[in-house]
């Protein structure tokens, strides 16, 4: 498990960087707080801010995350389960 968990904080590294702007430190918080895939949106909607700005981030961390089609609506969640918990012990 140490392994997956020193994994899991170099993608953590790789998303923060230097720090999250409010506007992405939102965005993760969404992701986090979400079991299900949830649209842009929904998301910009939540924490008060502009869809492409919302779009921007995500695109950023398309490599974190999975995406699908829900109701004819780009919807995205942490790529797993367990990188969206270790997630959850950092924001």
């Amino acid at each position: 498990m140490a392994g997956l968990e020193e994994y899991y904080q170099g993608l953590w590294q790789k998303m923060a960087g230097e720090g999250l702007s409010e506007i992405e430190l939102g965005v993760l918080r969404v992701l986090v707080e979400q079991e299900e895939a949830v649209s842009v949106e929904a998301i910009a909607k939540s924490i008060d801010t502009d869809e492409y700005d919302v779009e921007e981030v995500l695109e950023t961390w398309l490599e974190f995350l999975h995406w699908q089609e829900i109701g004819g609506e780009i919807c995205y969640s942490l790529y797993h389960w367990g990188f969206r918990d270790f997630l959850q012990l950092r924001v």
